[in-house]
């Protein structure tokens, strides 16, 4: 027997069954992307239901500052909206303005974010009195609040009533927003909004928000074998295998790391 002929044999072999253990990958992939298709269409309407009947949930981050979260309404703006019915003031509101701006422009995502100013207590220092002007003056300046009230009329005077005059009231405030995949893999990684401020003045009590369907988690961070498949996608599904014994391999590495 020739030696050349066996080694031969051999190198034909492997690549025989490395080309039908990929194609027979894609196969799987391309039947498993069909199927996730449909059900990528199910899962959007699936989301959007979730989110209608999500509330906002609260909690308190590792830097102490509250966290409003609620779950983002996603798929086209259309289907978003025939669900007007169920749609409450703070989603009309949003999705008409999404509506109007993708006139003009692409939106890939929005919120509403509906919050007020609350302070339930506040208490001064003592104020500087002034003799000349009936006036006391209270002066207080915080990370979190800076306030100069002066208190007109502060002594007993005929047919005058005490006044105080908010000179200034500055309430610094940095607010920070994020959309985050959901680590709920049972509901396909919904998106999730999310809202906290810096000032504890500031109060979230509402929000809502929208993400194009396109931001998929698994469209985005992509498997191996989703690479394989958008790599057979993008070539039409044509390969060439160069050399013998090294090529099969380049080939294998070049496929899962494309």
């Amino acid at each position: 027997m020739n030696l050349n002929t066996v080694k031969l044999n051999l190198v034909t072999v492997i690549i025989i069954v490395t080309v039908l253990l990929v194609g027979t990958g894609i196969g799987f992939y391309k039947l498993g992307n069909d199927l996730k298709a449909m059900k990528t269409v199910i899962s959007d309407k699936e989301k959007t239901t979730n989110a209608l009947n999500n509330s906002v949930k609260f909690y308190t981050n590792k830097y102490n500052e509250v966290v409003a979260e609620k779950l983002t309404l996603q798929g086209t703006v259309k289907e978003v909206i025939d669900k007007n019915n169920k749609l409450n003031a703070n989603q009309v509101d949003l999705m008409n303005r999404v509506k109007e701006i993708n006139k003009k422009y692409i939106i890939i995502a929005a919120a509403n974010v509906k919050l007020m100013v609350k302070i339930d207590s506040l208490e001064s220092s003592i104020g500087v009195y002034n003799a000349t002007t009936n006036e006391i003056t209270y002066k207080d300046s915080t990370k979190e609040i800076s306030y100069n009230i002066v208190a007109n009329n502060v002594i007993e005077l005929k047919d005058k009533k005490s006044k105080i005059k908010f000179n200034t009231l500055y309430l610094p405030n940095t607010q920070k927003i994020n959309f985050q995949w959901s680590k709920d893999s049972k509901l396909d990684h919904p998106v999730s909004f999310s809202v906290s401020n810096t000032n504890k003045y500031f109060k979230v009590y509402d929000i809502d928000s929208y993400i194009i369907p396109e931001v998929n988690k698994e469209v985005i961070k992509p498997s191996g074998w989703q690479k394989i498949g958008n790599f057979f996608t993008k070539t039409g599904g044509k390969i060439s295998i160069f050399g013998v014994g090294v090529g099969v391999g380049a080939v294998g590495i070049y496929l899962l790391t494309k």
